[in-house]
């Protein structure tokens, strides 16, 4: 079947176009680019609960400054947002376009 519009897949699929870019943002960031198994590792704790750095670090194991690193990055993309403003314990939660999305993160990185 050809598609007469472009924006036509998309809109059938169920994706506004500003959704499509953002999970191929993210397939990206997760798949496609050093980190991304971290920032999987990440994605996946938000989706189960808001966190703030500190507890990311400590559940994962992985360094302060690294799990910062990785927040800004997904922050940056719009993948996660923000829970309140300042830095200190601040909270991250997944975006709406990831928890409307969730299964995005099967098979995107090696585990």
């Amino acid at each position: 079947m050809a598609w007469s519009d472009p924006t036509e897949r998309t809109r059938i699929a169920g994706y506004a176009p500003s959704e499509e870019r953002t999970l191929e943002l993210m397939r990206f960031l997760l798949a496609g680019s050093r980190g991304g198994r971290n920032r999987g590792r990440i994605l996946e704790l938000l989706l189960d609960c808001p966190r703030n750095a500190h507890e990311i670090s400590r559940e994962l194991g992985l360094n302060y400054g690294t799990v910062t690193m990785h927040l800004r990055t997904l922050s940056d993309a719009g993948l996660i947002v923000s829970l309140n403003p300042g830095r200190y314990g601040q909270g991250f939660a997944p975006s709406p376009v990831l928890r409307r999305n969730p299964r995005i993160l099967e098979g995107l990185y090696a585990r």
